[in-house]
């Protein structure tokens, strides 16, 4: 998936899996809807746990109000959905599918 460039210190995604997809970058918590778009994958890893609940509960509603059903939510290894939004995504892993 990825060309790794030790001269350069980089990771770059094959073109392949770039020409399709759309990436954006978003300020979680300044920055409101996404895009005013939906999407089939979010990955958000290793920021929730420095949210407060409220903050992390406004967060979990964008991302499900900006995801597709059936879309994928990515979290990191010690997040986890709680709250309200649990109930609405099935969990796999660090995996959650949007009921």
């Amino acid at each position: 998936y990825f060309d790794i460039d030790k001269s350069r210190d980089s990771i770059t995604m094959k073109k392949h899996l770039t020409e399709k997809p759309i990436f954006r970058k978003h300020d979680l918590v300044k920055d409101g809807n996404l895009f005013f778009a939906k999407f089939d994958l979010i990955l958000c890893r290793n920021v929730i746990i420095y949210f407060n609940y409220t903050l992390q509960n406004k967060v979990f509603d964008l991302f499900f109000e900006n995801l597709y059903s059936k879309g994928v939510l990515v979290l990191g290894m010690h997040e986890t959905i709680l709250g309200p939004w649990a109930n609405k995504f099935d969990k796999m892993g660090q995996t959650y599918i949007k009921k």
